[in-house]
């Protein structure tokens, strides 16, 4: 018998029970990955150059276009 058949033939509160300890074993395991990876972001410098560039652009178009 595979286990998908296996849990098939449970009880529905018994498959209720393993959908919610499913549920709350992946909730923390994402929690864990969120906490690990934010703390890893902290310590990258980030470049922002783009960005400000980016908004530079738009605003020399803003100023070419009211000039108008």
């Amino acid at each position: 018998m595979s286990f998908i058949e296996n849990l098939q033939n449970k009880p529905r509160a018994e498959k209720v029970r393993i959908i919610w300890v499913t549920v709350i074993v992946v909730a923390l395991v994402l929690g864990v990955v969120w906490v690990f990876t934010s703390r890893i972001g902290q310590s990258i410098p980030k470049d922002t150059t783009l960005f400000k560039t980016f908004g530079a652009g738009l605003k020399d178009i803003r100023a070419q276009y009211n000039n108008k």
